[in-house]
């Protein structure tokens, strides 16, 4: 299993943990993903495409559809939102790409806010999530 396949587990166990059952160890490996999103944002990107799949081994699997939708919402309002806003210029035309054929993609999108995300992108954002 990869870094980036680590990382993407503890980040959805985290965002599928309720709050009170999260151990500081837990909380610590979940949240690695934001400080990568400053510092290496390849990397982050990385590990974004692997929570997609393993968001969509939930769905394909009907696991607990509601797990998929909580795991791509909190997505896209949170390392999605943040590449976006710190990063959107480098990252903008493989989201583009990728949400074509990515229903997840574009649900992660959905649940983006514009926060700091320049207008220029965010117009692409929009457009990308509507397809």
């Amino acid at each position: 299993m990869s870094n980036a396949d680590k990382l993407a587990a503890a980040w959805i166990a985290l965002t599928l943990t309720p709050e009170d059952d999260q151990t500081d160890e837990m909380f610590d490996n979940g949240f690695e993903l934001n400080n990568h999103l400053f510092d290496n944002p390849e990397f982050a990107w990385e590990v974004i495409l692997k929570i997609i799949q393993q968001s969509n081994f939930y769905k394909k699997n009907h696991i607990n559809n509601e797990k998929n939708e909580i795991i791509l919402s909190n997505l896209g309002a949170g390392p999605l939102e943040t590449l976006l806003s710190h990063h959107g210029n480098d990252f903008i035309e493989r989201i583009e790409r990728l949400a074509e054929g990515s229903k997840s993609l574009r649900f992660a999108l959905n649940n983006t806010w514009k926060s700091d995300i320049t207008d220029q992108i965010w117009s692409r954002v929009l457009e990308a999530r509507s397809r």
